[in-house]
């Protein structure tokens, strides 16, 4: 049983590797990163203290600062989610990509012949 990783963690754990990155002098709140989870990974839920513990493994520099009321809020230094509309927009332009006109166009002559 020591060599077992349930599927929730290790899915977790690419994602960290895969979604996040290291930048200097950038600060992110972990509901912040949780929330990012959550969105890309519905099926493989967790809650956001075992959430927590895997981001602490994969970066020391969490910090605690206080929020609204006294409310002590978890962030981590440094560390920020990769930007994904980047590689997305290369990889269209490679494939031929032509953006679609807007569902709101066809609209357009109407609204100017009345």
């Amino acid at each position: 049983m020591s060599g077992y990783i349930p599927t929730w963690r290790s899915v977790c754990e690419k994602w960290i590797q895969e979604a996040l990155e290291e930048k200097e002098g950038e600060v992110t709140p972990v509901y912040v990163l949780y929330n990012a989870y959550l969105k890309d990974n519905p099926q493989q839920y967790l809650d956001i203290a075992q959430f927590g513990k895997i981001l602490k493994s994969r970066f020391q520099n969490r910090k605690c600062r206080r929020g609204k009321q006294g409310a002590q809020i978890y962030v981590y230094k440094n560390v920020i989610i990769k930007t994904k509309a980047a590689s997305m927009v290369s990889q269209e332009t490679k494939k031929g990509y032509k953006p679609k006109a807007k569902s709101s166009d066809h609209f357009l002559p109407w609204i100017i012949s009345f």
